[in-house]
């Protein structure tokens, strides 16, 4: 499949519930909504966070 096409099937997910759904721990998702206000973020840089946290080895 092609990156674009990918990115456009991901990104249909809704925000809450990639929120809902994410392996984040409760005090990781509140310090990334904490820095997002801050920063005045999109819900699409949140989301770009949380995958990467996702994707992370440990």
């Amino acid at each position: 499949m092609l990156p674009a096409l990918m990115a456009a099937k991901f990104a249909k997910i809704p925000f809450e519930k990639l929120t809902a759904t994410s392996p984040l721990q409760e005090h990781q998702l509140k310090m990334i909504r904490q820095m997002s206000t801050k920063r005045q973020w999109s819900n699409r840089v949140q989301i770009k966070i949380i995958r990467l946290a996702r994707n992370k080895p440990i």
